[in-house]
């Protein structure tokens, strides 16, 4: 069995976990929790997955693989970088909303489980982490390109790919798919309105005069309130 594609019968205790793991938290969920999710025996369980840890990262790796395989067309496509980025923003929020558990879990846990207690990558987590990177380097591709066309006001690509991900993957915290007005048309519509925001803010289109810092207090001193405050 391979992570990437994992027979149904896996896929089903993936999906279990992952609701799980989303509701309750990886820490509060056990593996007789899981068993009792699917109405099967731990044995079913365990046949596929050695452990909870191993679940973790199948998780993690499908919820990665299908953003890359629904983006990377999108990515190579010969449409405008601006295009591109809309449409790539569009998918990954809506997979956010689609796909809430997998996705929820997978933004909690790049922070709370890559390592150990000694700071020690888990095992495992080198393909997650791979994944991850050949993600960003999609949207990373097309933000450079759209840097050097002149479609994006950035000096450093990255950091808007950061911002742009960081915004679009706080989705998982604040949507809810069992509210009842989150309908398909409804997400895909959220889904819209973030890419247009995102894709918007790589263009500059919303900018706005911010100081520099430099009449910034030192950390040590209390904020002023006079007229060296900067304003944005």
């Amino acid at each position: 069995m391979t992570r990437s594609n994992p027979p149904a019968a896996a896929v089903e205790i993936l999906d279990a976990a992952a609701r799980l793991f989303a509701a309750r938290g990886y820490e509060h969920t056990s593996m007789d929790d899981i068993a009792d999710e699917l109405g099967a025996t731990k044995g079913r369980v365990y046949h596929y997955y050695r452990s909870k840890a191993d679940l973790l990262i199948g998780i993690l790796t499908r919820g990665s693989t299908a953003l890359i395989e629904a983006v990377r067309p999108i990515a190579s496509s010969p449409s405008s970088a601006p295009q591109r980025l809309a449409e790539m923003s569009r998918i990954h929020a809506l997979t956010m909303m689609v796909n809430n558990d997998y996705q929820r879990v997978a933004f909690r846990s790049l922070n709370d489980q890559l390592f150990d207690g000694r700071g020690r990558r888990q095992f495992g987590w080198d393909q997650v982490l791979a994944l991850r990177d050949e993600y960003e380097s999609l949207y990373l591709s097309v933000v450079a390109q759209g840097a050097r066309a002149g479609d994006f006001r950035t000096d450093d690509p990255a950091l808007t790919v950061r911002a742009l991900l960081g915004s679009l993957n706080w989705i998982t915290v604040w949507y809810r798919p069992d509210a009842s007005s989150k309908s398909p048309s409804a997400a895909n519509q959220i889904a819209i309105d973030f890419a247009s925001f995102v894709v918007a803010g790589a263009r500059g289109q919303a900018q706005m005069s911010i100081s520099s810092g430099e009449d910034l207090p030192q950390a040590s001193s209390p904020p002023s309130t006079g007229s060296n405050t900067p304003s944005i």
